[in-house]
């Protein structure tokens, strides 16, 4: 059954105690046979008003699959991630630079 979540007290204490983060949110997706998403470096976010610079980089993967060691799931520095369970969460500093690749199974 759905519950109004608006009423209960933790989802209340959640909102009374969240802080903006930013607006720079960015979905991306790769549909099998894409090209890799190029080694980069994440560009941080700087926001003077707030004062807030973000350090840190936040990867979310919805779904989970394979890579292999040629064309890994996700690559960070020389670390390769082989394979991401569905909803698998990578923190990372924004000093690394990485690059993702389409699932080969997934």
């Amino acid at each position: 059954a759905f519950k109004d979540l608006s009423q209960s007290y933790r989802y209340r204490s959640l909102l009374e105690n969240f802080s903006f983060v930013n607006y720079v949110f960015r979905l991306n997706k790769f549909k099998s046979g894409e090209k890799k998403f190029c080694n980069h470096l994440d560009t941080p976010y700087y926001d003077a008003k707030r004062k807030h610079i973000s350090k840190y980089t936040l990867l979310i993967y919805l779904t989970g699959g394979e890579g292999s060691s040629d064309a890994p799931c996700l690559q960070i520095e020389d670390k390769k991630f082989l394979e991401f369970e569905k909803m698998s969460v990578v923190i990372m500093d924004q000093k690394y630079e990485h690059e993702g690749n389409p699932y080969l199974d997934g």
